[in-house]
């Protein structure tokens, strides 16, 4: 049986902000709001590393503060230099609560190109 781990209040968290939450697997997770819809993605860039929470949001992408790599946050996908994409979590809000869905297997979901 999956279930949901609450991370954060929405009100933590406004439009074209993020923030980083203890994760699932020993991973930092980003929460970040997009236009009032939160997406989860791992806070470590695929590219070399970089923590993404101290990167910024322009637009509907996340940007790696080391080197720029783009992040498109609603799928995940990678952009130059970048080549493979951001570990993507499943995310459900609940009034003021966010929520992280835990699969019963312990493993959360992952992003593919």
């Amino acid at each position: 049986m999956e279930e949901y781990q609450k991370v954060a209040s929405l009100s933590d968290i406004p439009p074209g902000k993020m923030i980083t939450v203890a994760g699932i697997d020993r991973v930092e997770i980003c929460i970040i709001n997009v236009d009032g819809k939160c997406f989860a993605v791992s806070n470590i860039c695929t590219h070399k590393g970089a923590p993404l929470n101290r990167g910024t949001i322009k637009g509907k992408y996340l940007v790696c503060p080391w080197h720029k790599a783009n992040f498109r946050i609603e799928d995940c996908k990678a952009f130059w230099p970048a080549e493979r994409s951001l570990r993507k979590f499943d995310v459900k809000v609940d009034q003021d609560s966010v929520y992280i869905k835990i699969p019963s297997n312990g493993k959360t979901s992952q992003s593919h190109d």
